[in-house]
């Protein structure tokens, strides 16, 4: 097998296969990001917005760890939805995003585990992902 193969299998061993969802309403931001997580050996479930994302986690999917956009459309925001999840499922790591900087400082909740801005470096989300787990 090649390189490519290989690597992907190292991955998947370090990752343990952890699920993670991607909540994005722009589907080529979403389309890369869950692609990129998939070669590095994460199982990943889409979600275009937070009533989706809710709907996936009271199917009682299991998910490792949510990475989320700030501004979606919607009933929830991705704020609101970090309330949501803290209270609903209070073990599972949040990871935040926005093209809006200013953004940063309303995700200090203590419902947060941290926070990315756009436009992010793949590999800098999954160095987040990894500490979460």
């Amino acid at each position: 097998m090649g390189s490519n193969t290989e690597a992907s299998s190292g991955h998947e061993g370090a990752r343990k296969r952890r699920v993670v969802l991607i909540i994005e309403d722009d589907f080529s931001t979403r389309y890369s990001a869950a692609e990129y997580l998939r070669e590095m050996g994460y199982r990943v479930i889409e979600a275009e917005n937070s009533t989706e994302a809710i709907s996936v986690l009271a199917a009682g999917r299991c998910v490792d760890v949510v990475f989320s956009d700030i501004n979606m459309p919607g009933s929830l925001s991705g704020l609101a939805f970090g309330e949501w999840l803290a209270e609903f499922h209070p073990s599972v790591p949040l990871l935040l995003t926005s093209g809006a900087p200013q953004e940063a400082g309303s995700v200090a909740t203590g419902k947060t585990h941290g926070f990315i801005a756009k436009p992010y470096d793949l590999d800098e989300v999954d160095r987040w992902i990894k500490a979460m787990l």
